[in-house]
């Protein structure tokens, strides 16, 4: 059997196959079935007469965002009118990660360009946009926007259309650019990343034949992919979608619905996955998603700050916090978002922490969580060191975790927290699932120091479970196991642990004491 890459596996993790209704009103089908071509498109209609507006995205391969935002706009439910999406214009560059489309001669490798030319014949030039050009001329929409990226930010002299709303003709809908601008740019305190207007986009592309051939208001909304998480610039997208939307008086939803409202499945856990300051965008939440978007029954979305701050979480079970800086992510959310994060696990949402979110979730920092009865000692040793090391899972972690194995198992450390007892009344102890068998010392750092000390461990918040590795499980070949069955108990589809005291097995540690910072 022939294995799909990981990016099909995202793409067919977020499709909802056709005819399946997402949500009231809501019908899907494919663009050029059967075809390498192959995409979906689904059609939200409100019922009730209005606009009708086409969202497009995903038509160069290196501009992932407005891929994930439509995605996440297709859920909007609608007061009247129709929205028609179309995610992932191009899927074989979407997988490849290129701009163009692969294996196409230069002439008609960029989508693109491909749509009918100014003052010549009203078709496409290639396979893939005679496809969709086919499907959008039937649908006669009165808007069009088709969501991109750039490389650079336009307000800061760059070249690029990065941080820019372009509109494609006609005078009249220079209001409705302006409307889009003036509520991105409220959400921009940095000038040089603000968005501009501009106007006319490339002879060629979807928003001009739209406009030009179909008498659509047209636009293509660019992020800047240039230093900035995928996160933000996916929000960005949906910022400006819905702010057209909501001045058509087509939809009432928030600009922070990312997964369907309603006729959720029960067995569908919903996972968010930080990706802001702290977190490396382009490296630590893809191991995340490589993971968990084969799974059927986990819908993976990428957060930011301000989605956290504006109570985004309350869509989802669980949260992963990944490795980093659980400083930087701390600093990342401000107050506002850690008080957010907080409240959304003491109400029963789910906490998985990976080394930096291990460090967030403890309580002896004046910026971490506090929602796990555990301190971080030998801070002024916490650059340790990078390396294997071997850990023995309890018999509550072998169950948990879902292992047999019984010995020591070998796992990636890089400089996570060593853990002992917080010792706050207002928390339960934490119940340790496993123990570091041997350590890393650099720097001064004594390796027998992690030596008996907690390397994973449950707790509770609240209504809520939390679940911490000072290792790296996602970066450890045979372990990737670890992650799903922590997102499936923090998520409640697992039975609940038994209380438990932690002993740790360390000399001079007893459970529940005060313990102070070495140094």
């Amino acid at each position: 059997m022939k294995r799909i890459s990981v990016i099909t596996a995202l793409l067919l993790a977020l499709a909802i196959p056709a005819g399946v209704s997402a949500e009231g009103g809501t019908s899907s089908g494919f663009i050029a079935k059967g075809t390498k071509w192959q995409t979906p498109y689904y059609i939200v209609d409100s019922g009730t007469k209005g606009p009708t507006v086409l969202v497009t995205a995903g038509m160069h391969g290196d501009e992932p965002a407005g891929a994930r935002a439509a995605e996440q706009i297709r859920h909007w439910p609608l007061a009247k009118g129709k929205l028609i999406v179309i995610p992932r214009c191009n899927v074989p560059a979407l997988e490849a990660g290129t701009r163009r489309t692969p294996d196409k001669p230069k002439e008609i490798s960029d989508l693109n360009r491909n749509f009918p030319l100014s003052g010549k014949a009203n078709t496409a030039r290639s396979p893939a946009a005679e496809a969709l050009w086919t499907f959008i001329r039937k649908q006669k929409g009165d808007y069009t926007i088709d969501l991109h990226e750039g490389y650079g930010f336009r307000a800061a002299g760059s070249k690029s259309v990065g941080s820019s709303v372009i509109r494609a003709g006609h005078e009249d809908p220079a209001k409705l650019q302006a409307l889009m601008l003036d509520a991105i740019n409220a959400t921009i305190s940095d000038a040089d990343k603000k968005f501009a207007r501009l106007r006319g986009a490339a002879d060629g592309s979807l928003a001009r034949a739209c406009s030009e051939r179909l008498t659509s208001r047209a636009f293509m909304l660019e992020t800047t992919f240039k230093d900035q998480p995928l996160a933000l610039r996916t929000r960005q997208h949906r910022i400006m979608v819905h702010a057209l939307l909501k001045k058509l008086g087509m939809t009432a939803a928030d600009k922070n619905r990312m997964v369907p409202g309603t006729r959720r499945t029960p067995t569908t856990i919903y996972a968010a996955i930080y990706d802001g300051p702290g977190s490396n965008s382009t490296k630590t939440p893809p191991r995340f998603e490589k993971i968990l978007t084969p799974q059927t029954n986990i819908v993976v979305r990428r957060v930011d700050p301000q989605d956290i701050r504006d109570g985004a979480l309350d869509q989802f079970d669980t949260v992963i916090l990944p490795g980093g800086s659980g400083s930087g992510q701390a600093k990342g959310l401000a107050e506002t978002g850690r008080e957010a994060m907080k409240k959304f696990i003491r109400n029963g949402g789910g906490y998985v922490g990976i080394c930096a979110g291990a460090y967030l979730a403890t309580g002896n920092y004046s910026w971490s969580l506090g929602i796990l009865n555990a301190d971080s000692i030998d801070r002024k040793h916490w650059r340790r060191g990078k390396g294997q090391v071997s850990i023995e899972l309890t018999r509550r972690g072998r169950e948990l975790l879902a292992t047999r194995e019984a010995g020591l198992l070998k796992i990636h450390f890089a400089q996570g927290p060593i853990l002992a007892p917080g010792g706050k009344e207002a928390l339960p102890p934490y119940t340790v699932l496993g123990w570091y068998r041997t350590g890393i010392g650099e720097k001064g750092a004594d390796p027998k120091t992690m030596i008996g000390t907690p390397a994973i461990v449950i707790g509770r918040f609240g209504k809520g479970r939390v679940i911490v590795f000072g290792p790296h499980p996602e970066q450890t070949d045979g372990l990737h196991g670890f992650i799903l069955r922590a997102i499936r108990w923090t998520a409640r589809q697992d039975s609940p642990p038994r209380p438990q005291v932690p002993r740790p097995q360390k000399p001079g540690i007893t459970a529940g004491a005060s313990l102070s910072c070495p140094g």
